[in-house]
């Protein structure tokens, strides 16, 4: 009787412990089964995060990229748009070109040594000299000719005035009368006398600038009696364009 008790108690004890054991198992695996999951879960959302802010933080650089593209398309039409109106900026420019004189001789080149036959140590007379490009507005011609590195003071060579707007040249060797023919007149220099008058440098190499002036109007001033100084003066607020010629001699001994 003792026995079978025993052995009944045994297979109780023994039933609880297996089921208390298969219990606890049970338990911590779903916990553990539960944690692994969300960890495994979590990282694929993150990484769909990542992926969607690269992908957006991307879009702001796409879209600079499209009005930077379109800017130098923009600076092309601009020139197409002012190529609209080119003609009167040509027209403009042309004008202004026209209005740049140039003054040469056939004798020296600017800065050039003057030769002797336009000098006292020759035949002193006057040089030729030609011109192009005068404003269109031109009525008269003036032209002197100075030394500015005379001792004591400039030196005058040459005063004419009232040259015709048609003329582009004045020939070598113009003769000394106070009135031309073409109405052309000629003032004092600083000898003085009425006409040109050629370097004769007491020493060293001298400058002579040879000024053409253009002129709005038509100088009233006293042949033979006007200098450099009253020329100047009756010039003033006339003068459309000017341009000089430079020429060096130096005494031939």
């Amino acid at each position: 009787m003792i026995d079978r008790r025993f052995r009944w108690c045994f297979s109780v004890v023994t039933s609880t412990l297996a089921m208390a054991a298969l219990t606890s198992c049970g338990a911590s695996s779903v916990p553990v089964d539960t944690e692994v999951a969300a960890q495994e879960v979590a990282p694929p959302a993150t990484e769909v995060s990542v992926v969607a802010e690269a992908a957006t933080a991307t879009e702001p650089h796409a879209a600079t990229e499209v009005p930077e593209a379109t800017q130098p398309s923009g600076a092309t039409e601009t020139p197409a748009v002012s190529a609209g109106a080119d003609t009167e900026e040509l027209d403009d420019i042309e004008t202004l070109g026209g209005m740049v004189m140039r003054l040469t001789s056939r004798a020296f080149a600017d800065g050039g040594l003057m030769p002797p036959l336009y000098t006292c140590d020759d035949e002193d007379i006057s040089p030729p000299l030609a011109w192009e490009g005068p404003p269109a507005e031109t009525q008269s011609f003036a032209l002197t000719c100075d030394d500015p590195d005379a001792p004591g003071r400039t030196w005058v060579h040459w005063v004419i005035y009232n040259i015709p707007p048609d003329a582009r040249s004045l020939a070598a060797g113009t003769p000394a009368d106070a009135v031309l023919p073409d109405g052309t007149q000629q003032g004092q220099n600083s000898w003085p006398r009425t006409g040109y008058g050629g370097p004769c440098p007491p020493s060293g190499t001298h400058r002579y600038i040879f000024s053409l002036y253009a002129l709005d109007i038509t100088l009233d001033l006293e042949p033979s009696a006007t200098d450099k100084a009253v020329l100047l003066e009756a010039m003033e607020g006339h003068v459309l364009a000017e341009i000089a010629l430079t020429g060096l001699y130096e005494r031939q001994r």
